[in-house]
């Protein structure tokens, strides 16, 4: 359509009478060289950035920390919208000096940066900056001890986990329950198919709470490394329909022995025991 309406543009953003072609708006043209040159020096692109498919792919190629991987593929994708928006800009009878036009970049890639990682403090606000604060960032890790803590006298401690190879695949469900010594007493597992991951995870718990019962291990501390599931028993969240049924019966027999059973939550680390059994 283009080579039908006319024969060739001049380029509105040089000074001299260029045409106007892909390669020459967004790569030969002094303003694009200009921006292109500024972010790849910081980054450490090499160029010459001479062709846009070959500016895109080295961007997306470059070695760079693992949280600039991102932020590189989005570049030059900014770079071209930046490029086409400040051509409109002076094409129509507006300003738009190359300045403007990275601090405008500059702006984005910022908002880019503290949306993919809200966590991160203190984020710079120029690209330069930017790229130096991410090779240099390192995580803050955090380590916790897990050990293993008997029930006070007289108590029990029942732990209840779900495993799967997939959602949903074939899975199993299991307990353990110990007493106030640290000793182990009893444990059971039994093997569910094509149901969900919380569904497993409630059949252990109900497992678990129907043997105590039985038994007369009472009363007993019930622990279990899905937060989502004791919110759900304890009816902090909504039961989902998937595992009203199970829940129910679990209120039921927490009921009938006076709400002897105290569900807690549990680091995964701490609950080894009954991962192994499932």
């Amino acid at each position: 359509m283009h080579m039908r309406v006319v024969k060739s543009v001049t380029c509105c953003c040089c000074s001299t009478t260029a045409i106007e072609t892909f390669q020459h708006l967004f790569c030969a043209c002094p303003d694009s060289k200009t921006v292109w040159d500024y972010l790849a020096v910081a980054a450490t692109v090499q160029g010459p950035f001479i062709q846009l498919r070959n500016n895109i792919l080295k961007w997306w190629q470059a070695d760079c920390a693992p949280k600039l991987k991102i932020i590189f593929k989005i570049i030059p994708a900014m770079v071209i919208w930046h490029i086409w928006k400040s051509l409109n800009v002076i094409y129509h009878g507006g300003c738009m000096s190359v300045h403007y036009l990275l601090s405008y970049l500059n702006r984005n890639i910022y908002l880019l940066t503290i949306t993919k990682y809200p966590w991160l403090n203190n984020v710079p606000k120029r690209w330069p900056f930017i790229v130096q604060y991410l090779y240099e960032y390192t995580p803050i890790l955090v380590t916790k001890i897990i050990t293993l803590i008997a029930p006070n006298r007289g108590l029990f401690k029942c732990n209840s986990d779900g495993a799967c190879r997939a959602n949903p695949r074939p899975m199993s469900s299991a307990f353990c329950v110990r007493n106030d010594s640290g000793e182990f007493v009893y444990s059971d597992t039994r093997t569910t198919w094509d149901i969900l991951v919380t569904e497993v995870e409630v059949i252990a718990m109900r497992m678990g709470i129907e043997f105590c019962v039985a038994q007369s291990f009472l009363p007993i501390t019930l622990e279990t490394d899905s937060l989502a599931l004791k919110n759900i028993v304890d009816r902090v969240w909504e039961v989902p329909w998937t595992i009203s049924m199970e829940v129910k019966k679990i209120s039921l027999l927490r009921e009938k022995v006076l709400k002897l059973v105290e569900v807690t939550h549990i680091l995964r680390e701490g609950n080894k025991v009954t991962v192994f059994f499932c």
